[in-house]
């Protein structure tokens, strides 16, 4: 009887973070700092007191965590995402209420709202938050008494564009690292592929070939007591079927691409 040969896959190394994923977390990262670093120097400029500043700078980091939770829902395991309507209230809480106290003091992170209300919400509710967010925003500042044209300006652009970059890193984020899942899968299915060619290959060429040394090997063991001379031809006929197998296996061999090549070629 032929051998079988396994052709189940072996189970996958659990790949390590490649480049891009990790770039484009990093990106991600370093924008929300950006954000966070703004909106908390934004009120030191404004000559406020220190017990005001450091309140203000907890709601920034706040609203800043909280838009970091709405990008990376999965991140903790101890705490993942499972409200997200329910955080994406704070958030537009966290961004428009602090006018109340702070006045044109409070910088606002309703970009950083609105970004989520697009990575949250259904699509056309989505836009439909994210166009009320900033014009709510240029409202608000405009009946606290911001009234210079650049100032309206500055300030009616800067809550959409937030929002945009926030939900396109994020959407970047998530793309990337899909594209890596199915790169690793991609892998996985050419080496499951290669390794069931090269098995159906071994069996075409090996079964008959063993099968007729297993037949000839038993009549020549029958033979060798009563007729030497055929016992011989048969273990001739033996010792070419195998040398044939042998080659055949080794032009096989030749043509196998080793799993290690499909691995780094999709990394």
């Amino acid at each position: 009887a032929v051998p079988a040969v396994s052709t189940a896959p072996a189970p996958a190394p659990q790949a390590a973070p490649t480049l891009a994923p990790r770039t484009a977390t990093l990106l991600v990262l370093g924008i929300l700092a950006g954000y966070l670093i703004q909106g908390v120097s934004y009120m030191y400029t404004e000559g406020l007191t220190l017990d005001r500043v450091a309140l203000g700078s907890l709601l920034v980091a706040l609203a800043v965590g909280l838009q970091l939770w709405q990008t990376f829902p999965n991140a903790s395991r101890r705490f993942p995402l499972r409200h997200p309507y329910a955080v994406l209230a704070l958030q537009i809480a966290v961004a428009l209420v602090p006018f109340s106290f702070f006045g044109l003091h409070w910088m606002g992170e309703a970009g950083l709202a609105a970004g989520a209300a697009l990575l949250v919400l259904p699509r056309a509710a989505a836009w439909a938050a994210f166009a009320v967010l900033s014009v709510a925003d240029e409202l608000i500042r405009i009946r606290l008494g911001d009234s210079g044209f650049t100032e309206i300006v500055y300030m009616m652009l800067l809550p959409p564009m937030t929002g945009l970059v926030v939900f396109g890193l994020s959407q970047l984020k998530d793309v990337i690292a899909e594209v890596h899942r199915s790169r690793a899968e991609l892998s996985e299915l050419a080496v499951t592929a290669e390794r069931l060619r090269f098995s159906r290959d071994l069996h075409n060429l090996l079964g008959d070939n063993l099968s007729s040394i297993s037949l000839k090997c038993e009549l020549a063991n029958h033979l060798i007591t009563r007729d030497t001379t055929r016992a011989q031809q048969e273990v001739a006929e033996v010792l070419g079927t195998a040398r044939r197998a042998l080659a055949d296996v080794r032009t096989v061999a030749r043509t196998y691409r080793p799993a290690s090549e499909y691995t780094d070629a999709m990394s």
